[in-house]
């Protein structure tokens, strides 16, 4: 993790907390695991964490920061979200659309693009994401149509059935369902689960072209399509927020949903590497660094660098020099 937040530009980090906690007194009493987080024991001795925090202390001053190339990805903060993360946290719609950033940031780790989060609306970028979209302001959705037409790609995972932006792109809603029972949907040879608590879902009608549909309720789960110069790819399932469960990630390939879109938006990988458990970055210096984030030794095949196969241990860090 302290890698990591080195890797995608952290100008710090707070430990929690320095000490283990001798009271057991509120609000330990109600959660008493937490008496034992310190880096430090009652003693002040270093636990293994504290050594970690240490070592990577002193590393940190010698790593160069990572590239400052542009990026062409970008992971899209709406002023709706925006507004409601800083005035209203607690609401449902913000709490899940919240969940569905971060597992969208963990897809494209995992594909090993380069992106970086913003609020601008920019021809700079190729692809625009927005996961688990609920509620979005009309003049900044006429931004978005525009951006597609102009030639610029657009991802939408809808967080909710009702959806008012969809005729903007030539799209419509014919009917409404109910999901009572799991479903699924396979794209590429990938298959990516729908819990019932996806609630009511859209049915969008065939227009554009259907790229998967949904195994038991037949339905469009995944969507193109083409408004004047660019694309719209559109999930029809909040995808991204149903990851949020225990070992989600472990063994399975949904990056390729990300990959497919990043690569018909016209994005190529300069750097790549087999595993998506590890986490790849250009550096300043021109290395490339990389992050096993596993609990396993991780051989590893790269592409883009000098090096073709790095050893990475287990929760361990390595470095390649990139090709110029």
């Amino acid at each position: 993790m302290l890698y990591s937040c080195h890797l995608n530009g952290a100008n710090g980090y707070l430990a929690w907390c320095w000490q283990d906690f001798r009271t057991e007194a509120y609000p330990y009493a109600l959660k008493p695991n937490e008496r034992f987080i310190g880096i430090t024991d009652l003693d002040y001795r270093l636990k293994p964490q504290g050594k970690e925090h240490s070592a990577f202390a002193r590393t940190a001053a010698r790593l160069p920061p990572p590239s400052s190339a542009p990026t062409l990805i970008g992971l899209y903060i709406h002023d709706t979200y925006f507004a409601d993360h800083l005035h209203n946290w607690g609401r449902h719609d913000t709490e899940q659309e919240a969940i569905a950033y971060f597992h969208s940031y963990l897809l494209l780790k995992r594909a090993h693009h380069r992106f970086e989060i913003t609020r601008e609306i920019n021809s700079r970028y190729k692809l625009l994401i927005i996961p688990c979209l609920f509620d979005i302001q009309m003049g900044e959705l006429k931004k978005l149509v525009e951006f597609v037409r102009e030639g610029g790609t657009l991802y939408i995972s809808m967080g909710d059935y009702i959806l008012g932006y969809l005729d903007l792109f030539g799209l419509r809603a014919l009917d409404f369902t109910v999901f009572s029972r799991p479903d699924s949907f396979t794209f590429q040879g990938v298959r990516f689960p729908v819990q019932p608590k996806a609630g009511k879902r859209a049915v969008v009608e065939k227009a554009g072209q259907v790229l998967s549909t949904l195994k038991e309720h037949r339905i469009p789960a995944f969507l193109r399509q083409r408004l004047g110069k660019g694309q719209l790819f559109l999930l029809t399932t909040p995808l991204e927020r149903e990851m949020n469960t225990p070992h989600f990630f472990r063994n399975n390939r949904m990056h390729r949903l990300y990959e497919f879109i990043a690569r018909e938006a016209g994005v190529e990988k300069e750097l790549d590497c087999n595993d998506p458990e590890v986490e790849m970055e250009l550096l300043e210096d021109g290395r490339v660094m990389l992050v096993n984030h596993s609990d396993r030794t991780r051989r590893v095949l790269l592409r883009g660098t000098k090096e073709k196969v790095l050893m990475l241990p287990s929760c361990g860090v390595g470095f390649a020099a990139a090709k110029k």
